[in-house]
């Protein structure tokens, strides 16, 4: 019984292991969301895991033509810088790169910006290169059939992976219409409950006028 505990735990150990080893192997980097409507402002986030024994330590996305006023999220032990091009009004963010920081082996690590999606409907292709701290990039900007392959015909991630993408489609009306009207049944709401919060405190200093004076006489 004793041996066959052991045995159970240890293939557990193992199945867990392989597992994770699995899950770490699949990880990409990714830019979300998947989706968007056109013309609208979006708070983007791009997740970068650490896949290697050493630490990521910086992180460069490029911005696809078409999105504009772009603003990264401040980070804590990470500085930001950006590359534009055109000037003056015009000038357009190209690229955003996160240097400065690390994110430890086995970990994963977060980055947000804002910015307007395009007018027209179109595919958005984020690519994306991660820096780790014995100077190797993975640079995330293959397509899937572009995608290396190991001698065993899986992926190879060592030095390429796949660009994430977000598909921008004008929306819906009816979906417009419904997240309009949700809207403003939230702001009639709050309104209402303002209303009733001030009527409340009305009542209890009325009251409490009552009682003072009403002390006051005794």
């Amino acid at each position: 019984m004793k041996i066959n505990k052991q045995v159970t735990a240890l293939t557990l150990s193992v199945s867990a292991l392989v597992l994770s080893f699995g899950g770490l192997a699949s990880a990409h980097v990714t830019v979300k969301p998947g989706e968007a409507p056109t013309g609208s402002y979006q708070t983007f986030s791009i997740g970068v895991p650490t896949e290697k024994d050493q630490p990521t330590v910086a992180v460069r996305l490029d911005v696809p033509k078409g999105v504009a006023s772009v603003m990264p999220t401040v980070i804590p032990g990470w500085t930001i810088t950006t590359e534009r091009s055109g000037s003056g009004e015009d000038a357009v963010v190209t690229s955003i790169s996160w240097t400065g920081g690390q994110i430890g082996a086995g970990l994963r690590g977060e980055f947000t910006f804002s910015a307007k999606t395009p007018d027209n409907p179109t595919t958005l292709q984020w690519k994306a290169y991660q820096t780790y701290a014995d100077g190797s990039v993975v640079a995330w900007n293959a397509s899937e059939a572009d995608q290396p392959k190991k001698a065993d015909g899986s992926p190879d991630f060592a030095t390429t992976g796949p660009f994430s993408v977000t598909e921008v489609a004008a929306e819906d009306p009816a979906t417009a219409t419904a997240n309009s009207q949700s809207v403003d049944d939230a702001q009639r709401t709050a309104n209402r409950s303002q209303t009733l919060a001030l009527l409340a405190l009305a009542v209890a200093l009325a009251a409490f006028a009552l009682i003072t004076r009403a002390n006051k006489k005794k």
